[in-house]
């Protein structure tokens, strides 16, 4: 009678498994979901029980095999999206060509300017690809321009 009184007084005390086998398929089940790794963690609730937490095993794979996906997509549209170096003129090329634009005198600061701004491939690759003379002398002026405003 005392046991009984011990164990109606302390009702959030209840162990998981019931002592000599008296409940054996909870203490199967109870020691299989808590040691798989193909379950979801779980914790003992005070008065007790076991709850599971709050993502599945299968919410939580799901979850990483997006994450690992959009990772691997990403890195692909960053790939694609920057041209290879065969797009890309040389700083010798670009040189050339704007030692041949007609337009620009060699002695001014824009001219001076562009020799610098053309060692970044997309600027290279910019200048190179207008189609004028007069477009790539103006496309200078402008980018030299807007060096000065915000400097």
């Amino acid at each position: 009678m005392e046991k009984q009184q011990e164990t109606e007084a302390l009702p959030s005390e209840t162990p998981l498994t019931e002592p000599s086998g008296a409940n054996q398929s909870n203490d199967v089940n109870l020691g299989s979901e808590a040691t798989s790794p193909l379950r979801a963690p779980t914790a003992q609730r005070s008065g007790g029980g076991v709850k599971r937490s709050k993502a599945s095993t299968g919410q939580v794979l799901e979850t990483s095999l997006d994450r690992i996906y959009n990772l691997l997509e990403e890195r692909t549209r960053k790939k694609s999206s920057v041209k290879s170096t065969e797009d890309v003129p040389t700083v010798v090329n670009a040189l050339q060509v704007l030692a041949n634009t007609e337009g620009l005198s060699r002695s001014s600061e824009e001219y001076l300017f562009a020799i610098g701004a053309l060692r970044l491939p997309v600027n290279r690759q910019t200048f190179c690809s207008l189609d004028t003379d007069e477009l790539r002398a103006r496309w200078i002026a402008h980018e030299y321009k807007l060096s000065r405003d915000t400097s």
